[in-house]
């Protein structure tokens, strides 16, 4: 599956070691999400969707991403 056309402009952080981000996803008009777990300066990413360059740079600043998790053979 080919990636969505828009990226995310923001980056939530729900608590210290939780952070958020969506888009309108273009592919199926509707909203996916992401989330990145972050322990120890490492990150996993979870369902990672594309970033604006200051929101990659915004979640690169908060730890390495080490893993990354797809929840679904459709991701």
């Amino acid at each position: 599956m080919s990636e969505p056309s828009t990226h995310a402009s923001e980056l939530e952080t729900i608590r210290p070691d939780l952070l958020h981000w969506w888009v309108h996803d273009d592919r199926i008009d509707n909203r996916s999400d992401s989330w990145a777990v972050l322990h120890d300066g490492r990150l996993v990413l979870i369902d990672p969707l594309p970033l604006a360059e200051p929101v990659i740079e915004s979640l690169e600043a908060q730890g390495q991403p080490v893993a990354i998790c797809l929840t679904g053979s459709c991701h």
